[in-house]
């Protein structure tokens, strides 16, 4: 049910593969780039390294790390814990691209618009591309 859209902010969005096929139309063919909060499942990582993207993925919970290196082994490399409230662990400047999709509503916000937004610029190149997806629902108290 999370794959398809019922209310979506574009009449040309109607399911996750619209906004991935849509991001490959805005970066270069095979750049790389960061998906930021990856999940256990980490299809975005596995969906674009599959189309020769140079991605790599991050998540907070080694949980969702451990299940996704079982799932796909072939990316296991390609997927790390990181907190998205602390420093991303790559250069400025890396990524052509990042994805960040339906996970800043479990963060706080203050942090996300001092911390994790700005460093998810950092680490973008100059005309790298920030991804945002966001889904309606209640904030994880909890937090990532």
């Amino acid at each position: 049910i999370q794959s398809v859209y019922s209310n979506a902010s574009h009449p040309g969005l109607t399911s996750d593969l619209d906004l991935m096929t849509w991001l490959k139309q805005l970066i270069p063919r095979g750049g790389n780039g960061l998906d930021a909060g990856c999940g256990a499942g980490t299809r975005d990582v596995f969906y674009y390294w599959r189309d020769g993207y140079d991605i790599v993925g991050v998540d907070v919970m080694e949980e969702n790390i451990n299940v996704a290196q079982k799932l796909h082994p072939e990316i296991a490399d390609r997927v790390h814990v990181a907190d998205l409230s602390g420093p991303l662990d790559c250069a400025g400047g890396s990524f052509n691209f990042a994805l960040c999709d339906a996970v800043t509503q479990h963060i706080d916000p203050e942090t996300v618009m001092g911390f994790t937004l700005p460093e998810l610029a950092r680490v973008l190149k100059m005309d790298g591309v920030l991804r945002l997806m966001f889904k309606g629902g209640q904030r994880n108290k909890g937090g990532l």
